[in-house]
């Protein structure tokens, strides 16, 4: 088995890594979707930022359907 490090951000925390990574201001305009079912995102239904290449970001809403189905797409 893979292992891969696993980073947490704690609520409080989420802003300042938005800013970090620069979407913040896309987050607060209602330019972030989700990867899965393509609902807009915002900073009550944020579950998932996973990172990419080339700075680009996925983001997964917190619908249980929408977290699980991403995950198991991953391992496919």
């Amino acid at each position: 088995m893979k292992k891969e490090k696993l980073s947490a951000v704690f609520e409080e925390d989420l802003p300042g890594l938005l800013r970090k990574i620069g979407l913040s201001n896309a987050l607060e305009s209602g330019e972030l979707f989700c990867i899965k079912c393509g609902a807009q995102i915002n900073s009550s239904n944020l579950q998932i930022i996973m990172p990419r290449q080339n700075g680009v970001y996925e983001f997964v809403c917190s619908t249980p359907e929408c977290v699980e189905g991403y995950f198991s797409k991953k391992e496919a």
